[in-house]
Order: C-alpha cells, then structure tokens, then sequence
C-alpha cells in the first residue's frame, strides 16, 4: 500500500494541469526503486502507473532526468555559482604513546570478537556492532576512547555487583529486570542509542570472566588518559599547526576575522577540541 503525503498529491494536482513541470532535489534516489519511481510517476504517469515489483522493471529516467554537480552551475554572467572546493587529506603518525594504545585496543576488540563468535547470534551480532564503535571512538581522539572505555568499565562494574549480589542472595531480581540490551533495536527504543550499546554489550557471561574484563578495561583507560595527558595527541598538534598557518597573518588570533569550521562525530571529541582551541586562542573555557 502506498500512503501518499500531502506534498506528494500537490505534486501529482499541479503535474497534471501544468505544461511543463520542473522538480528540483538533492536526493533523487535514496536507495528504494520504488520510491524513486513514485517520484517519476510525478513526470510521467503512464510510464510508471502502478505499484512497483521487485524486478518487473527498471527506471529509465535518462530523458526525464539532467543531474547537474556543483561544479558546473555558473551564474549569469558566467562565473561559478559556488566557490571552488579544495580537499586535501593530512597525513599524520601516531607517536610511541599512541601507537601503544591503538594496538592496546585493538587487541582487546580483537580478543572479545573471538568470544563473541561464541554466543548466539543475536548476541553476537550486538557485542560485534558494540566493539565496532569502540574502534571507530579510538580513531577519534584521546578524549573520546578514554571516556568511552570509563562509560564502559563503570557500567560493566555495575553489572558486575549486581550479579555478585543476586549469586550471594542479597537481592533478588524479576526474569524481566534481568534482560539485558542484547538487540540494537532495544538501544534504540531506550534512547541512549549508541552509548548503551557501547557500555553494556559484552561477551563475558561469568563473574570470573567479567571481572577479568573490568581490569582490562581499567587498564586501558589509565593508558588512554596517559596519552590524552601527556600533550602529544599527534591529530590536535596537527590541527594547531594548520591553525598557525590558516591564522598567523592576522596576529593576534583572538581578533582574527577569518572562519574555521571544524567536524568530528563523537561529542567527547567536540568538548575536548573546544577546550584545546579555547587555551590555544588564550581563552580557556570549563567544559
């Protein structure tokens, strides 16, 4: 069944009352066929009438459809429409410190993938999206692995004295209070998302082995607060360095007109650049 939006039957009302109908977007397939040639049906109803099947037929768009790239837009006097875009990737090597922690990490996501193969499917397949994200937090900075491996330790210590109390028959747990985060699916509907996906989902299933993780983990943030400590996280030294240079015509930094727009994906890596960039402009602030 198709439930088309309001946009939609406007779409639909003014292509059939119109002798030419332009429809511009950024986006005109987003991986669904069936969406796409929904949106087709817009320019072209007897072409693509019906409910779209799975292989009866493909979009033949090529004389509904120009695809225009930025770099060929001009305005009317002939100049680009959009200023040229330069990219250029920055190639940077860890130092000693760093080194020891990427491989550090690596090896424990590597050793708990291992024991992850050893759990049911569904299971497995959350530790495995779990210690993905750790990797991908390792990639981001020193901050960002540190606070995650705390989120993570902190959380397994949790778990790790409530089993110790329900062993000892302290306390006593409902079947449902037992239930862990075991799906993403479940990550999601609590809201946290990826955060309690990360902090929760392990492969250890007894107090021996959760205890043997908990150390690890400890270990490992000592190792990544060590290297955030220390001054030569090699990633913010570079990006001080393009600073100086992006910055160092105007003299004083702090009065400077020109604009730098930074992206990363982790918010501890956010927080932890915007403290480094506040002592580095002279203007440090609490985070």
């Amino acid at each position: 069944e198709v439930k088309y939006t309001e946009r939609y039957r406007l779409g639909r009302l003014l292509s059939g009352i119109t002798r030419h109908f332009l429809l511009m977007t950024a986006t005109p397939h987003n991986g669904k066929e069936a969406d796409f040639q929904l949106f087709l049906a817009l320019l072209d109803e007897d072409r693509f009438e019906g409910s779209f099947r799975g292989g009866a037929r493909r979009a033949g768009a090529a004389d509904l459809m120009r695809r225009m790239v930025k770099e060929n837009l001009f305005k009317m006097d002939g100049t680009p429409l959009f200023p040229e875009r330069r990219a250029e990737t920055v190639p940077y090597k860890l130092s000693v410190s760093e080194e020891s922690l990427y491989r550090a990490v690596t090896e424990y996501v590597r050793e708990e993938f291992n024991r992850a193969e050893k759990l049911n499917k569904k299971h497995r397949g959350t530790v495995g999206f779990a210690l993905t994200i750790l990797q991908r937090r390792l990639a981001s900075s020193p901050e960002a692995i540190c606070q995650s491996l705390r989120r993570r330790r902190e959380r397994l210590e949790k778990r790790l004295r409530e089993q110790a109390l329900l062993q000892s028959g302290a306390v006593s747990f409902d079947e449902e209070d037992l239930e862990e985060l075991d799906t993403l699916e479940d990550a999601l509907e609590g809201g946290e998302e990826e955060a309690i996906l990360l902090d929760q989902a392990t492969a250890s299933e007894t107090l021996m082995e959760l205890r043997a993780e908990v150390e690890t983990l400890r270990a490992l943030e000592a190792m990544a607060a060590g290297v955030r400590d220390s001054g030569q996280d090699t990633k913010w030294l570079q990006l001080a360095q393009i600073l100086e240079e992006l910055f160092s015509s105007a003299g004083n930094l702090g009065s400077c007109s020109r604009k730098l727009v930074i992206f990363t994906e982790h918010r501890d890596t956010l927080r932890y650049l915007e403290s480094r960039i506040g002592v580095y402009l002279g203007r440090p602030r609490s985070i």
